[in-house]
């Protein structure tokens, strides 16, 4: 159980109510077939509850309910078994159209995902097509990361070696606890986002689609039987096809594949074939950081401003292998997304750039003419609920993305209640609260939003910026002193990251009593802090490096970039004139490739910094064995 659900052991009568629930021919749109007829549907739960013919194999389902009411919004799966002697689950999950966007579907993965490691299962995957980018967002909520495997179009998600995820609020199970009630014991209080999630199936031979868990790896937590929702076969039988193809497999549309007739058939729906790659095999050259130049390296961490009505304007720097591209002005053409389109395919091996804006809402927004008008922060905060909140910002998300905007610097964590955002008080309005838990549970409910509609947000300014003496893009300052901003200004940073969220924006403001130097390129704020003690392994973006609390201590833009880079920085920001973009960009490059050399700067920490940016663009990155 968590915060808002109750996992229970799926049941056939579950049908009459699922068959609701999955009704919709929404659902479909990415997995291909239809709604199942009643009976249809319950011959399905028949043949999960009846357990797999593979021996030694579990299939775990669970109905996912609301605790307000108990009523049905989607189920989450998991088949248990033993790879190479370990034990492994593939996820599968699924949200009714009517629920999407609440992150439920977030909140019951991270459950079973919880479920599964307290009981010693610690090898979790999933197939998400890629274009699915809300269900990319549930995987990497639950731990997965993408590897250079794909089947049918699908991407493989994995635990890290050793991964798990993140703690929860609530106490979790020994390993030999297995409830017997129905319910997923440990389940995450942590709440999450998105609208649909996947359904998977079994490949003969192959951690499957939905999450596997292995009945003969429970030894000593009780019989199969006695795991909520789950089936299992004692004694061998013939391994069909058709028995693996279906164990967990129920409709979802974040994902490709699924079993959409009867249960001894499976339909596939190939959205984006991808080269076959696997990580067992040798590393694909393209994908091996090793074999990348310096200086191609180096322009991945650079982030190239232009006006919107302008974006060919920097086709250069993108076929150079700039790593993003950032959008300004106030009224955008209305063909921006096509005007993208023709610029991206200027990128170097096909590695497209981050599409960014600063669609925070208020005074603050790039798009508004293309997406809509949001209200400030400060107004969503004193107006609406999370849960409002977050559809709002899926809205807005769907829009960017059919725009082709990928990124939105966005959201605002800091906590301020002064009357900017003015020359005094970079935040003002831009605040959700001046109460840090307000301002988390908001803020993190619009960078959810965003996720669910396939944006990547950006919290910012971190360690927090809310109270600072001052605008630092137009004077020196600082954020209130160490002692203070752990007590108020780090906590919805504290609460982003435990959500794992997937990107930060580091502060240009000193941080007296931790750091003299501005936080943009202070290893005290962004290895020391934001990296070792909070455990932060995602995309670290700078504010614009051209902001006066840099340029006043005699930093460069290119001097600055590298002092950010050595700090622990992936991705850098800087403003400049049209005519002056390609010579700032090519200086920028030039001090990367000069600190590498003289050994200043680490190939390693480069090539680090550039992982973490291809991470986010969902490229596989790996390395020769």
């Amino acid at each position: 159980m968590s915060e808002r659900l109750v996992l229970t052991a799926l049941a056939v009568d579950d049908a009459d109510e699922m068959v609701a629930v999955l009704g919709d021919a929404a659902l479909y749109e990415f997995i291909g077939g239809g709604p199942l007829s009643l009976a249809a549907l319950r011959d399905r739960y028949r043949h999960f509850l009846a357990g797999p013919e593979i021996p030694g194999e579990i299939w775990l389902n669970w109905v996912v309910r609301t605790e307000c009411d108990r009523a049905a919004v989607g189920t989450v799966q998991a088949t248990v078994s033993s790879v190479r002697g370990r034990r492994a689950a593939e996820l599968a999950w699924v949200t009714g159209v009517r629920w999407q966007g609440r992150g439920f579907a977030t909140e019951a993965v991270r459950a079973l995902a919880e479920w599964l490691h307290a009981h010693g299962v610690d090898d979790l995957s999933a197939h998400i097509s890629p274009r699915h980018h809300a269900s990319a967002a549930v995987a990497r909520r639950a731990g997965l990361q993408p590897t250079g495997e794909a089947h049918d179009g699908e991407v493989l998600w994995r635990t890290p070696v050793a991964a798990k995820p993140p703690p929860t609020d609530g106490p979790g199970d020994g390993p030999t606890d297995v409830p017997t009630d129905g319910r997923a014991a440990g389940t995450p209080a942590r709440k999450g986002r998105l609208p649909l999630s996947r359904t998977g199936h079994l490949r003969r031979g192959a951690t499957a689609t939905a999450i596997a868990l292995s009945a003969a790896l429970l030894a000593g937590c009780g019989s199969p039987s006695s795991v909520p929702g789950t089936s299992s076969t004692q004694t061998p039988t013939t391994a069909s096809t058709t028995s693996t193809s279906t164990s967990t497999t129920s409709t979802t549309t974040t994902t490709t594949t699924t079993t959409t007739t009867s249960p001894s058939t499976t339909t596939s729906s190939t959205i984006t074939t991808l080269p076959a790659t696997s990580t067992t095999t040798a590393c694909p050259s393209a994908n091996d950081l090793s074999t990348w130049s310096v200086q191609r390296l180096a322009a991945q961490t650079v982030v190239i401003p232009v006006d919107e009505g302008a974006v060919v304007s920097i086709r250069p720097e993108i076929a150079a292998g700039a790593g993003g591209l950032i959008l300004f002005g106030s009224s955008a053409p209305t063909d921006l997304g096509e005007r993208l389109q023709s610029l991206e395919a200027s990128a170097p091996g096909g590695i497209v750039p981050l599409v960014m804006a600063d669609e925070e809402g208020g005074v603050v927004q790039r798009l508004a003419n293309l997406v809509g008008s949001l209200p400030s922060a400060r107004q969503m905060g004193a107006t609406m609920t999370p849960a409002q909140i977050r559809r709002l910002a899926t809205g807005i998300a769907v829009r960017m993305r059919a725009e082709g905007v990928t990124m939105d610097l966005a959201p605002v964590l800091d906590v301020d209640g002064g009357q900017g955002p003015n020359n005094q008080d970079p935040d003002g309005t831009r605040s959700f609260s001046t109460d840090p838990k307000i301002a988390s549970a908001d803020g993190i409910a619009f960078a959810e939003g965003l996720e669910a509609g396939g944006v990547v947000p950006v919290v910012k300014h971190f360690p927090g910026l809310g109270g600072a003496t001052g605008n630092t893009d137009v004077m020196s300052a600082s954020t209130p002193p160490w002692s203070t901003l752990q007590k108020v200004g780090l906590v919805p940073f504290q609460d982003a990251l435990a959500a794992r969220l997937p990107a930060v924006m580091i502060a240009n403001a000193s941080v007296p009593g931790l750091s003299s130097l501005p936080a943009s390129i202070s290893p005290e704020v962004i290895t020391k802090l934001l990296r070792d003690q909070l455990g932060y392994d995602g995309l670290v973006i700078t504010d614009s490096l051209s902001a006066v609390s840099l340029t006043a201590i005699g930093y460069s833009v290119p001097a600055a970039t590298v002092a950010a880079l050595e700090a622990g920085a992936d991705m850098v920001l800087f403003n400049a004139d049209a005519s002056a973009v390609a010579g700032v960009t090519n200086q920028i490059v030039s001090a990367v490739a000069s600190a590498v050399a003289s050994g200043r700067l680490p190939r390693s920490r480069l090539e680090n910094a550039v992982a973490h940016i291809l991470l986010v663009k969902h490229v596989e990155v790996c390395r020769p064995a």
